[in-house]
């Protein structure tokens, strides 16, 4: 997945970033800044990216490894919007987004 598209999809489910300007480009020391930086439902993510296989971690320090990412509504569970994190085609790692409206 390229970088231009990990941003989209992450900006798509309403995240904030916190470091978009300088993702992917080279830092004062002449490094690639590899890491985006988010902040989602009051929780800061972090996804170190490569083009072929990227890491998210989560506030508590679990670390997932995808190779891409989408912004969708196709995963049965509480949330009407997810970010479903693929290795492949196998779904690892789900951050639910949007609920569903709860019925009166």
């Amino acid at each position: 997945m390229d970088s231009d598209n990990l941003v989209k999809v992450i900006k798509a489910a309403g995240s904030k970033l916190l470091n978009e300007h300088e993702f992917c480009e080279l830092n004062h020391a002449n490094h690639f800044n590899r890491e985006l930086y988010f902040v989602l439902l009051d929780n800061e993510y972090s996804i170190e990216w490569f083009s072929n296989l990227m890491t998210l971690t989560t506030p508590c320090g679990l670390e997932v490894k995808f190779t891409s990412v989408e912004w969708s509504s196709t995963w049965s569970n509480n949330f009407k919007m997810s970010l479903q994190f693929r290795n492949g085609r196998d779904c690892v790692a789900i951050l639910g987004v949007e609920k569903h409206q709860e019925s009166k």
